[in-house]
């Protein structure tokens, strides 16, 4: 398979297509294989393809400028939703429901 030598835009960084926890920066250019993973990443601009004279490292022997990132654990699974769409997806309580007439129950207290 082609081969190509490519950067992350600068600050952008572009998970490694079989390795989601190593990213390709824009310190160093990394050689990878011409998938379309790596193409479409080139067409939406995170990734540029290197000059042939920059110093590369290869993705499959040295993962030298790919960065890992270790595993976090997820400590809020909530959705972060602001406070005005929060108001938003509150049920609707109608006026009618909290002011009915209802005589106060004496039965109740004790004699």
């Amino acid at each position: 398979m082609d081969q190509i030598k490519v950067k992350a835009a600068p600050g952008v960084r572009v998970p490694m297509e079989n390795a989601h926890r190593k990213y390709i920066t824009d310190s160093k250019a990394v050689t990878v294989n011409a998938t379309p993973y790596y193409l479409l990443r080139i067409r939406d601009k995170d990734l540029m393809p290197a000059d042939e004279d920059t110093s590369t490292a290869s993705a499959d022997a040295s993962t030298a400028s790919a960065v890992e990132v270790p595993a976090t654990p997820a400590t809020d699974m909530q959705p972060k939703v602001p406070a005005a769409a929060a108001t938003a997806m509150q049920p609707e309580v109608r006026v009618a429901d909290q002011t009915a007439d209802i005589a106060p129950a004496d039965h109740n207290e004790v004699q």
